[in-house]
């Protein structure tokens, strides 16, 4: 628990303290009120594309850490004591914004807090491993390195790390991870989760300044803004499956619009005014590209919008050309390579709107949400849609809401270039061409911002209301904090954690004596557990390679002579096999040579006549085909032929087994060693069958059993649950005597 709060306490002051003195020195005079609170996405915005430069000329950023950390040091020093920057704090708006950003930070990390040690953890993505892996790559080695490798080398990388280098160019994002890994000497999976639930807290108090920006200080408005952002469950969901890229662009999305409505104010006003606030806008755009490029079109097309009309509206052509050109030229040369590749992917990602995609629906019915449910008032992570009528007089009077917003939003052509660019994605994602994955994105992508413009109409509401002001605020903000309660709740109870017994595995890619590849045991069990499997690579790769169900096709077969890591714990479900020559162990893992080969099965000590499944030690590398994975009643077969072998180590005289069918009728022939022993008709209820074995069948030590099944069943078709599988029957033991 120390650890976490060291930790977390100084990411959290590092954030601000090395970006106070660069913020102070390059903030327009209309937002110097707020330097306290851009302070982080300043340092942010610097690190993302400085540390990628370095990166892509071949520095790795262990070499150049502390360099940048004392340079920080000293500009903070030098704005504080010769330029006389002080911090500018509203007690209560700021004291307020402060208290929620805590809460949002003590909340979010409340797994962490449970498991007590710094680590990863997810509702379900896996993002995190690569927000892991990355950042360790770039801490030790540089983008350029592996910058031009062949296609196949990238799929072929079990951690994402090429893949994020070489196919996704996001490089900015994780290269500010890798700075704060290097500055605290962490690892990548120790600060993969922690730095994005910072950086999602620190987006906050982002989201009050364009509110004062786009309507006036308030607050009415303060409280709103944090409280509808820090507990709004569909952000919750997003950060808690370790969408790290789309909380970057959350804090820079917010901060580009802090910057460009600063400018262009003065721009349109003060016709003395002159500034390299251009090229600042410019680094914030390309800082987007190159942290997360894919919501790029939604900060282009509202700046370039407001620019145009801002241009038209006030006839000063030349200085707004200027202006204009200025800030995509700065974004182009820094980050071409990744403004190219938004545009490839955009247009890859339109062209395919009405193909499959990953996501599975949060709710197979009404999978689109509501207005009222994307603003937090109702969780559809949490309950099944109200009904029809309601759910439309509900999101009718959060629009009109939302509407009032608009309406007295003081930054009206921005305000309709946010609204315009939003609005054709979310008419596009589901009138034109329904798609839940884009209409997500799009809502999760926009809301820190839609949220201020419904704060800005709820302070208008309420700064009209003489009676009820305070139960209107109270019942809506209310109901946002118990749905983000409720995720909370429910990330805490559904989490996957990088747990001790993962790390474990570490000492094992220390030891010189062992060399890879590793199958996992699930080779075996059929089993997919594949936040274990993945992160096991992690802690192994690259010195140790890992076999698993989902890249087992880029290595052979296991032979008797492989090494298997069987994990200890019963509670994951290993694998039921026989290690012989255990090379290595530990509390939770054991690694050694699986008893495959016949010569094994007959010269071990074990007992292989019987299976009792989910009760025998072996029955995993006695089963040969047609089985399903283990389950609590038994096994199932899954085929109209399944086999299966048993070693005798005297003359077996009866085979016995257990089993039912989950209908009849269900008849059944058994050979062993290819020669008919019997015939049943199974029940739908559990009965041990018996059938004697003539002397002349069992001359042999080791015996193939085969099963052969008249019919099939699946329970969704006999109306037992929404389960699809073709099962045959469900066996307790199999047995010779």
């Amino acid at each position: 628990m120390v650890e976490l709060i060291f930790y977390t306490g100084a990411l959290y002051f590092s954030l601000f303290f090395l970006g106070f003195g660069i913020t102070t020195l390059i903030l327009p005079k209309n937002l110097s009120k707020f330097s306290l609170w851009l302070s982080p996405a300043t340092l942010v915005v610097f690190l993302s594309v400085f540390l990628t430069i370095l990166s892509l000329v071949g520095i790795p950023l262990k070499y150049v850490t502390p360099v940048i950390f004392v340079l920080l040091t000293l500009t903070t020093i030098y704005s504080y004591l010769f330029k006389n920057n002080r911090l500018k704090i509203n007690y209560l708006i700021d004291g307020l914004l402060f208290i929620v950003i805590l809460t949002s930070i003590f909340i979010n990390l409340a797994p962490l807090r449970h498991a007590r040690f710094l680590t990863s953890v997810s509702l379900g993505n896996t993002d995190a491993l690569v927000y892991a892996s990355v950042p360790d790559y770039l801490v030790g080695r540089s983008i350029a390195d592996n910058l031009l490798i062949k296609p196949e080398k990238v799929n072929d990388d079990p951690t994402g790390i090429m893949n994020m280098i070489v196919s996704g160019f996001r490089w900015g994002s994780p290269a500010v991870i890798a700075f704060f890994e290097s500055l605290l000497s962490l690892q990548g999976y120790q600060i993969a989760y922690i730095f994005p639930v910072i950086i999602f807290a620190l987006t906050i108090p982002l989201g009050y300044i364009l509110f004062s920006l786009f309507y006036r200080p308030s607050h009415y408005g303060a409280l709103i803004i944090a409280f509808m952002t820090a507990f709004n469950a569909d952000l919750l969901y997003m950060l808690y499956h370790n969408f790290t890229g789309q909380v970057f662009f959350w804090l820079l999305q917010s901060y580009l619009y802090v910057f460009v409505i600063a400018h262009f104010k003065l721009l349109s006003t003060d016709k003395t005014y002159k500034s390299v606030n251009e090229i600042l806008i410019g680094i914030i755009i390309a800082s987007v590209f190159l942290s997360y490029h894919e919501g790029g079109i939604f900060i282009i097309f509202p700046l370039v919008f407001y620019i145009c009309v801002t241009f038209i509206l006030h006839q000063r052509y030349f200085r707004f050309i200027e202006s204009l050109l200025k800030i995509l030229s700065t974004a182009f040369i820094i980050s071409v390579p990744a403004i190219f590749h938004a545009i490839k992917l955009d247009i890859a990602q339109a062209s395919n709107i009405g193909k499959p995609i990953g996501w599975a629906l949060f709710r197979e019915q009404t999978p689109f949400a509501y207005p009222f449910e994307f603003f937090g008032f109702h969780s559809m992570h949490n309950y099944p849609p109200l009904s029809l009528f309601l759910s439309i007089i509900l999101s009718i009077l959060t629009l009109i809401i939302f509407c009032f917003g608009i309406k007295n939003s003081k930054m009206k052509v921005m305000t309709f270039g946010i609204v315009i660019i939003y609005g054709i994605f979310i008419f596009w994602s589901t009138i034109f061409a329904p798609n839940f994955f884009v209409y997500n994105r799009t809502i999760t992508f926009s809301l820190p911002i839609l949220i201020i413009f419904l704060s800005i109409g709820l302070v208008s509401i309420l700064n009209k209301l003489k009676k009820f002001k305070f139960l209107l605020l109270t019942s809506l903000l209310l109901l946002v904090i118990y749905n983000g309660v409720l995720m909370n709740k429910r990330f805490i109870r559904e989490s996957k954690i990088v747990g001790r017994d993962l790390i474990s595995i570490s000492e094992l890619s220390k030891n010189t004596n062992i060399s890879g590849p590793i199958f996992l045991d699930g080779f075996y069990s059929g089993k997919i557990n594949y936040w274990r499997d993945i992160w096991l690579e992690y802690f192994l790769y690259p010195k140790l390679r890992t076999v698993y169900t989902s890249n087992q096709i880029f290595f052979n077969v296991p032979t008797e002579t492989s090494l298997i890591l069987q994990s200890k714990d019963m509670l994951t479900s290993p694998a039921r096999i026989h290690l012989e020559n255990i090379v290595w162990e530990n509390s939770f893992y054991r690694l050694g040579n699986v008893c495959i080969s016949d010569n094994c099965l007959t010269t071990s000590n074990t007992d292989y006549s019987r299976i009792n499944f989910n009760s025998n030690c072996c029955e995993d590398m006695l089963l040969l085909e047609g089985w399903d994975v283990s389950e609590p009643e038994g096994r199932w077969a899954n085929a109209k032929v399944t086999t299966i072998r048993l070693i005798s180590k005297s003359s077996p005289t009866t085979l016995t087994y257990t089993a039912r069918t989950l209908e009849k009728p269900q008849h059944v022939k058994i050979y062993m060693d290819e020669i008919l022993i019997g015939e049943d008709d199974l029940e739908e209820e559990f009965l041990t069958y018996r059938h004697k074995i003539q002397p002349s069948y069992n001359k042999k030590t080791i015996h193939h059993l085969r099963f052969e099944f008249e019919n099939q069943y699946s329970p969704v078709e006999i109306g037992l649950s929404l389960d699809n599988r073709k099962l045959s029957a469900a066996f307790k033991e199999i047995g010779i005597d």
